[in-house]
């Protein structure tokens, strides 16, 4: 592509993204979603962006107030997407999510597994919405186990 018919990042997403990684889904509706983390005002957000049958819509933000965020996900039911990231909560690694249902979001759900930090994680929908998430643990003697 020639180099005039390119734009920049920011023109595209609307919203600079400020880590390579991203989450995608696409909603029963059939609009695309992608989720990533921003780096705004020197603290991270989690934003999100569909494109549907008429193009690119309005980015959004996912989390309401800035934060440690990493590993954005988003996963496609039946009641809207549900996108999910890694957050330094409460001196720990949790993963928390937030589902935007009928244009509105929905309150956060957090999922800390007993003591441990979460090191990583994937999720998935089943048909009737209900989600599973698996997380891999890792602390004090434990060492690295998935939790479902």
């Amino acid at each position: 592509m020639p180099e005039s018919q390119r734009m920049s990042q920011e023109e595209q997403v609307g919203v600079e993204c400020a880590s390579r990684e991203l989450g995608a889904c696409q909603d029963h509706q059939g609009r695309f979603w992608v989720t990533w983390i921003s780096h705004l005002g020197g603290a991270d957000k989690v934003v999100a962006r569909p494109w549907g049958t008429s193009g690119a819509e309005a980015t959004l933000f996912v989390t309401p107030t800035p934060g440690q965020y990493i590993n954005p996900a988003a996963v496609a039911t039946p009641e809207g997407p549900i996108f999910l990231w890694r957050s330094y909560t409460g001196g720990r690694w949790c993963v928390l999510s937030r589902q935007f249902r009928d244009g509105q979001w929905q309150d956060d759900v957090t999922l800390c597994p007993g003591t441990a930090d979460v090191q990583g994680f994937a999720a998935a929908a089943e048909p009737d919405g209900t989600v599973l998430v698996v997380a891999v643990t890792a602390g004090g003697s434990q060492g690295s186990k998935p939790a479902l």
